[in-house]
This record gives C-alpha cells, sequence and structure tokens, in this order.
C-alpha cells in the first residue's frame, strides 16, 4: 500500500505577496524528470503474465507543477484538470487549456482522486515496435522522495495531500511536485505493470514516458522519457526476466 502525510489543504486560488519585480515578470515553470524504469519483475496473476516495474519523477525546474481539478457539479463524473504557474513576482496564474482530468479511483487499499494522463509506459522491440502498454488509472501526485541535488529544492515537502482521499463528494482537488521533490510508484501498484503474456522471449526495451502528452508546460520535454534493455526469457512454462541495461 502506499503511504501519505496528512494533507496540506489549499482549495482555491492564492497570490502570493507581490515581490517587487527586477524587470519583467517570468513564469516560474516545473521541469519534470523521468527516472529510468527500476524494480522489474514478472509475476502471474491471474492466469497472466504481468512484467512489473517502479517509476519515479521529480522536478527539477524553477516552479512547482500544480495541478488543480475542479468540476461544476456532483453530476459531472470528471474533474477537468488546469495547471497553475508560479510567476516570478510572486503571484500565480491558471493556464486555460486543461491539462486532462481527474477521476475518482476505488481500488483495493485506497480510493481517491488521479490525475490523467501523465506517466506512460510501454514495452516494445528494440526497433521501436509496441507490444505492450500500460492499463495504469492515473496519478495522486505529490511530495514523495527528495532530491537534494536540485537547485531551490524545497527543504520539507509542500504537497503531501491525499488527493480526496475517500472523498468522492468533492468539487476541487489540488495536487502537485515541489522543487527538488519526487512522486513514485512502487510495481504492480494501481497499474504499475504491463501484459506480457504471450509475448515471444527476446530482447525489448521498457520505456517510461512522463508529460508524453505534451498538455503541461514546463522547461524542457527533453528529460521526459526513460528506458532499459531488458530479456524475457521462458523455460518450464514460467517467463523470467533480466535487466540489460540503460
Amino acid at each position: 500500500m502506499r503511504h501519505f502525510r496528512l494533507p496540506v489543504l489549499g482549495a482555491t486560488l492564492i497570490c502570493a505577496s507581490a515581490v517587487p519585480a527586477h524587470g519583467a515578470t517570468t513564469d516560474l515553470l516545473p521541469d519534470l524528470v523521468q527516472a529510468p524504469p527500476s524494480d522489474i519483475t514478472v509475476t502471474r496473476i491471474a492466469g497472466r503474465d504481468r512484467l512489473g516495474f517502479r517509476s519515479a519523477v521529480h522536478n527539477a525546474g524553477r516552479g512547482p507543477l500544480i495541478v488543480q481539478g475542479r468540476r461544476p457539479d456532483l453530476s459531472t463524473r470528471d474533474m477537468q484538470a488546469f495547471q497553475i504557474v508560479r510567476r516570478s513576482d510572486g503571484t500565480a496564474r491558471r493556464l486555460t487549456t486543461p491539462i486532462g482530468l481527474l477521476r475518482y479511483v476505488t481500488s483495493v487499499d485506497h480510493s481517491h482522486w488521479h490525475y490523467r494522463p501523465f506517466e506512460r509506459y510501454a514495452l516494445r522491440t528494440l526497433d521501436g515496435t509496441s507490444v505492450g502498454r500500460d492499463a495504469k488509472s492515473g496519478f495522486c501526485l505529490g511530495d514523495r522522495y527528495r532530491v537534494a541535488r536540485v537547485t531551490g529544492a524545497l527543504v520539507t515537502p509542500r504537497y503531501v495531500g491525499l488527493c480526496g482521499l475517500r472523498r468522492p463528494g468533492l468539487l476541487q482537488v489540488r495536487q502537485g511536485i515541489s522543487v527538488g521533490w519526487g512522486d513514485d510508484y512502487g510495481a504492480f501498484l494501481e497499474g504499475q505493470s504491463i501484459d506480457v503474456t504471450g509475448v515471444p522471449a527476446g530482447t525489448y526495451r521498457l520505456v517510461h514516458i512522463v508529460n508524453a502528452s505534451g498538455r503541461v508546460r514546463e522547461v524542457t520535454r527533453s528529460n521526459n522519457t526513460a528506458s532499459v534493455r531488458i530479456a524475457l526469457s521462458r523455460s518450464g512454462g514460467r517467463l523470467t526476466v533480466r535487466v540489460l541495461g540503460r
């Protein structure tokens, strides 16, 4: 089960006190850095071979990633997700184009609001042909681990909320990742796997991509993809995996 800290509440957009500007006011954009897949293993679940893996993304940008979800009433199933951008003068603004949606997802160990799309996973042959992809239900974004080497990293986490845990009647939810912090999901947790039943033995590339849609505004997308080469082997009807390299 994923562990959470107590939430920091903030349902509405509040601008910080203005700081005297030295030159033009600029947006402090996040920079989402995709880590290579790790903790890769194969497990048979309900008669299917599942390739499980840990995924991790951290923010190395100038400002936090803030996702604000809103819906007009309870009859509307999903919230529209918007990006909130901090600015160099201490204010913040909401971008006008939606970056996805927030959906209330019920799972075995907990139920809350998931942001999607955020990260995608695919298993490909070495020539790029896709042989499988994830069925990820979305993400509850938060400051789950610290990356100290990032300039401007916050000492203490800010986004530690539960994404509306057991609260399907919410009309708005906010989640995000602070500068110098990352979010990760363990293998097999809430769609952290790919069905590889029937996939032939051989060498493949397991690819993780954050912000694949490009909807989130960030400093650069050059570090949004990471992958590892893996070898799938079959012996006596049992499938095994071996990591060959990044």
